[in-house]
C-alpha cells in the first residue's frame, strides 16, 4: 500500500514538471513571433518612410532624359542638382544617400545626375625654374574638361615666356588650363635676360656692354702708376681670372686700387766755412704713393735750423734737402790797457779761425787772452 503511494507522488511531480516546460516553451515561441513582428514592421516603416520620400522626388534627370528610378551608384553617375521646393531632410534608398529639405507630402525635389568624368594627370615642369616653390615636376589630378589656374613660374636671370603643351584635347588660355582626354605635360619656356654692364678700368678700357644672364666679358688687366690692383669693386655678379661674369641684375665694375710704398731721402746739409755746403746726415723713410710727408729737421750746434718741408711721394725722386745756415759771431777783443793790430771787434762764422796779434804794454808781458766762448 506504501508503495503504490510512492508511485502515485512520483507521477504527479512529472506532469507538473511537464507542465512547466511546456509554459516556457510557450512563452519562448510568443517572444521570438514578437521580435519578428517588430523587425517587419520596422522593415515595412523603413519601406514606407522611404516610399514616401521617393514620393516627393518629381523626375530622376541624367543621360538628358526623365525617369522614374536614379541611376546605380555603380553605374559611373553623381549627383549634379538637387532642386526642392521646401527645406532639409533626408531622402536615400539602396544606392544614394541625399541630403534634401524637410520632406513633408508638399516637397517636390528633381534631382539631376551627371556621368563621373575620367580623371588625367597634368605634369608640370618648371625646366630649371621654380614653380610653387619646388623645382622638380609636380603632378595634380584633374578631371576631364575642369579647369587649373596655373601660376607663373619664375627662374633666376630668366623671363618666363610660354608653356609647352603635349596634348592637342587639353587647352590653354592665359593661366587658365582645361584638362582634355589624356594626361597633359607642361614645359616652361624662358627667355634669357640680358643686364647693362658699366667697366671703369683705365681711360682706356671704361666701356658699358649689354651682357646675357650668367656670360663673362673680359677685363683689360688694367695698370695705375703708383698703385697695385688689388681686387675689383663690383655691384653684382663676379669676378673670375680676368673675365667678370654677369649675375641678374645691371653691374658697375670698377678696379680695387693698393697704393705702393716708396723712398724718400732726407739730407741734412750745413752751411760751409768759405762756400757751398756740407753733408752732414743721410735719413731714408718710407711710404705710400701720393701721400704727404713732412720730414723733422735736426738740431746743430752753431747752425739755425731751417723751416721743415712737406713734399707729395711719388713713384722715385722722392727727396727732402735741409739747408742749415751756419750762425756768425762777433769777437770782441780787449787788451785791457794794451794794443795790438788785430781788429777789436769783427764778426766771425761758427768754426772760423783767425790769427789774432798779441797785445803789448809799456812794462808789461802779455800772458794770454781770458775768453768767454770759443777756443
Amino acid at each position: 500500500m506504501k508503495q503504490k503511494s510512492k508511485n502515485a507522488v512520483r507521477k504527479i511531480n512529472l506532469n507538473r514538471k511537464n507542465t512547466y516546460r511546456m509554459k516556457v516553451s510557450i512563452f519562448l515561441s510568443c517572444i521570438i513571433v514578437l521580435i519578428g513582428i517588430i523587425i517587419t514592421s520596422g522593415i515595412l516603416l523603413f519601406s514606407d518612410k522611404e516610399k514616401e520620400q521617393n514620393k516627393n522626388v518629381l523626375a530622376y534627370i541624367y543621360d538628358g532624359e526623365k525617369h522614374d528610378a536614379p541611376p546605380a551608384k555603380d553605374a559611373g553617375y553623381e549627383i549634379d542638382v538637387v532642386n526642392c521646393d521646401k527645406a532639409t531632410g533626408t531622402w536615400s534608398n539602396k544606392d544614394w544617400n541625399i541630403k534634401l529639405t524637410d520632406i513633408e507630402g508638399k516637397t517636390t525635389c528633381v534631382l539631376n545626375f551627371k556621368k563621373k568624368l575620367p580623371v588625367h594627370v597634368l605634369e608640370i615642369n618648371p625646366n630649371g625654374g621654380t614653380y610653387k616653390g619646388s623645382t622638380g615636376k609636380q603632378s595634380i589630378d584633374i578631371e576631364e574638361s575642369n579647369t587649373y589656374i596655373l601660376s607663373t613660374p619664375t627662374r633666376k636671370g630668366y623671363t618666363f615666356d610660354s608653356w609647352d603643351k603635349d596634348e592637342e584635347t587639353s587647352t590653354l588660355d592665359g593661366n587658365t588650363f582645361t584638362m582634355g582626354e589624356a594626361n597633359t605635360k607642361l614645359t616652361a619656356n624662358w627667355s634669357i635676360n640680358s643686364y647693362r654692364v658699366e667697366i671703369k678700368e683705365t681711360n682706356e678700357c671704361d666701356r658699358v656692354v649689354t651682357v646675357e644672364y650668367n656670360s663673362s666679358v673680359s677685363l683689360c688687366n688694367p695698370t695705375r702708376e703708383g698703385y697695385t690692383l688689388a681686387g675689383w669693386d663690383i655691384t653684382s655678379g663676379r669676378v673670375e681670372s680676368n673675365s667678370f661674369i654677369v649675375s641678374d641684375s645691371d653691374a658697375v665694375v670698377k678696379p680695387k686700387w693698393t697704393p705702393n710704398n716708396y723712398n724718400y731721402i732726407v739730407y741734412h746739409k750745413q752751411e760751409g766755412l768759405s762756400s757751398g755746403y756740407i753733408t752732414k746726415d743721410t735719413e731714408t723713410f718710407n711710404a705710400s704713393f701720393n701721400t704727404s710727408v713732412t720730414p723733422n729737421t735736426k738740431n746743430y750746434t752753431g747752425f739755425t735750423s731751417p723751416q721743415r718741408q712737406t713734399i707729395t711721394i711719388g713713384t722715385q725722386n722722392n727727396s727732402v734737402t735741409y739747408i742749415y745756415t751756419r750762425n756768425s759771431y762777433t769777437l770782441t777783443l780787449n787788451t785791457n790797457g794794451g794794443s795790438t793790430s788785430t781788429l777789436l771787434s769783427q764778426e766771425l762764422k761758427y768754426g772760423q779761425s783767425i790769427q789774432i796779434v798779441s797785445p803789448t804794454k809799456t812794462g808789461y808781458n802779455f800772458t794770454g787772452w781770458t775768453k768767454t766762448s770759443g777756443t
